[in-house]
């Protein structure tokens, strides 16, 4: 699609350039590209990082494991979530033994911040 490839041109210049600004201004709809793109298995992140040239996991078979580090104020118990799970469309699953729902829809919102 000339679209991605002249994005993936873009990136090479200006690498935290979206792929929703893009579109916007080339006059071309977002989401039925992204639609698109998630029938044939190409995921906008890993489009990206690939354009970038940033290194993606070879082996997605082991698991990535991040510790986030709570904030220092206290929170209400009623308002903590446990045992969140999420998988992604492309297979990218977090587990969350703990957290707040806002700082879950802050989490989800750096990891996929076009949706």
């Amino acid at each position: 699609m000339e679209a991605l490839k002249a994005y993936k041109e873009c990136l090479k210049t200006d690498p935290y350039l979206s792929f929703r600004s893009y579109c916007r201004d080339n006059n071309l709809i977002y989401e039925k590209i992204l639609e698109w793109m998630n029938r044939r298995g190409i995921f906008i992140r890993e489009f990206q990082a690939k354009a970038k040239g940033e290194g993606l996991s070879k082996d997605k078979s082991q698991p990535t494991f991040i510790r986030f580090r709570p904030q220092n104020h206290p929170v209400m118990t009623a308002s903590i979530l446990k045992g969140v799970s999420i998988t992604y469309p492309n297979n990218i699953s977090l587990t969350l033994q703990e957290c707040t729902v806002e700082s879950l829809v802050s989490l989800l919102s750096l990891y996929h911040p076009e949706k």
